[in-house]
């Protein structure tokens, strides 16, 4: 998977998230403006879609733990820094760990099909 593909992948994911499971993300007789969530729902899914990028720029042999807690901060983190700003959407405890829970294992999912991808292509033959 390249990296505009796994960067709409997460898009779609996130947005989906906000929007489509309000059970998760906010009480189910609210739902946040549109606009906040799409700002939202951009802003994190460049973030864990430039986990695997930033790793090789940085020079760092990308492995699956790395990926896996560098993925985790970025999706646990957006949704704790969106829990405690009231900016939209306000996840609770539980909504902001569901949710970083499903947005880390897509991320994860993505980052590991690139590093995947990127080994085989650098494999000496």
């Amino acid at each position: 998977m390249n990296y505009p593909a796994g960067l709409c992948v997460n898009f779609v994911a996130l947005f989906a998230l906000i929007r489509f499971a309000p059970g998760i993300a906010a009480p189910y007789s609210e739902v946040s403006p549109l606009g906040s969530d799409l700002l939202f729902a951009a802003a994190s899914a460049f973030f864990n879609a430039s986990v695997f990028p930033a790793l090789i720029l940085m020079g760092i042999f990308p492995t699956k733990l790395k990926l896996a807690v560098l993925n985790g901060i970025v999706s646990f983190g957006s949704f704790t820094v969106i829990a405690m700003i009231p900016y939209g959407f306000q996840p609770d405890a539980g909504g902001a760990a569901i949710g970083g829970l499903l947005i880390w294992l897509v991320s994860y999912l993505i980052s590991y099909f690139q590093m995947s991808r990127w080994i085989d292509k650098h494999r000496p033959s």
